[in-house]
Formats: structure tokens, sequence, C-alpha cells
């Protein structure tokens, strides 16, 4: 009998701009060989080009896709409700282990605390047959998360892109970025309400210290 096996992983955990996003992969057993054949990698690892290329080959050898975005909104929001990020993101984890239905899945860990990781999920998964397996570097070792790796990053991309089309030049959404700092202090100087909540996260501390800046009329 063949068994389905997952793969999850995020783009975009760290940025002040833009979504945060998660793909699940399901391959069978199987097909994992064919995913090593085509190259698939930790995302960081790759061109743009390359995790484009290979987003479309992962798609021919996939059982099943999954993917969710977590907008600056909700990211923002979950404060309010006492909700740490960890919390929220296996939250999303779990919604996409319910649509894939694998036999066994693994998760890149956003928490220090894998154990603990776990355990959120295991609350939130409806199947109790399902072997989770969460630990950290699993975008590096293990293949089917290499591809979730590739695919939640290239969607990251395109969503990015998509903001940048709309609002301008808003860099890559890090904090670390120059362009991205430039542009938030810009928008956070015009006092856009509405723009704020659709692209960034007001809650990162980057954002506020910028705002504390403005306010204080210091540089």
């Amino acid at each position: 009998m063949t068994r389905l096996i997952a793969g999850i992983d995020e783009a975009g955990r760290g940025p002040v701009i833009g979504p945060l996003v998660l793909a699940g992969v399901l391959v069978e057993e199987e097909q994992i060989g064919n995913l090593v054949k085509i190259g698939v990698k930790d995302s960081k690892r790759l061109t743009p080009r390359k995790r484009e290329e290979l987003s479309q080959l992962i798609e021919k050898i996939a059982v099943k896709l999954a993917h969710v975005e977590v907008q600056p909104e909700e990211i923002d929001n979950r404060v309010k409700r006492g909700i740490t990020l960890n919390q929220l993101e296996a939250k999303k984890i779990a919604s996409m282990i319910n649509k894939l239905h694998p036999d066994r899945v693994y998760i890149d860990c956003p928490d220090v605390n894998p154990r603990r990781f776990a355990e959120l999920l295991k609350n939130k998964v409806k199947s109790k047959v399902v072997k989770i397996i969460v630990m950290h570097y699993a975008d590096e070792n293990i293949p089917v998360v290499s591809a979730a790796s590739i695919m939640a990053k290239v969607r990251r991309d395109q969503r990015v892109r998509e903001l940048a089309a709309g609002f301008g030049e808003i860099g890559s959404g890090y904090p670390s970025d120059p362009r991205t700092r430039l542009y938030v202090q810009s928008m956070l100087k015009r006092d856009d309400p509405l723009g704020q909540s659709k692209l960034l996260r007001s809650s990162w501390k980057t954002v506020k210290r910028l705002t504390g800046s403005i306010n204080t009329g210091k540089k």
C-alpha cells in the first residue's frame, strides 16, 4: 500500500510587509526520489528563476498541494487575542494537514522547541493516526519539505510583486532592507490606516520603532 508523505514549510515569517505564506506538498512515498532528481533544496539556496522552474515540476509530481496566506491584519489581530505567532502558525499548519490527509507529515519547526510545537499541532489535527514529525532544518534535509519551501517562497514572491504593483517600491518586505524601511516610514508619515492594514505588520517592533521616531521627530 502506497503511503502518502507531506512536507510543510513557510516563507515570510520575518518580513514587516506582506503575508506569511505556508505551503504543503503531498506525494506518494515512491516519488520522493523524483523530488531529489529534479534538484529540490531549501528555497533560500535557489535563484528566483530556479524556484519558479522547480515549482512547476513539483506540481506535476505532487498528489496534492495546499497553501495558506496569513495577511498582516490577521498577524496583528492575534496580539489583541493573546495568541503567539507560533500558536497562529500551528493552527494554519493543522488546517493544511487536515486538508492533505497524509500518512506522515514533516514540518520545518518555527519554534525553538520542536516537541512543544508538535503538541500544539496534535491538539488541532483531526486524524489521530497521522505521524507528525516536527524538526529544525527540515527544509534542508527532507526533500518533501524542500519542495514545500520552494512552493511557499514562489507564492510569497508573487504576492510581494503584486503589492509592489499597487503600492510602489516596497523592497523585499524585510526590516533589514533599506528600501522597505524607507517605504514604511513614508507610509507612516502619510497616515494611511487602510493601506497599513493591507500591507504592514503594525505589531512588528520595526514599525513601532519607526512610528516612535516619526512622532518624536528623531531620525
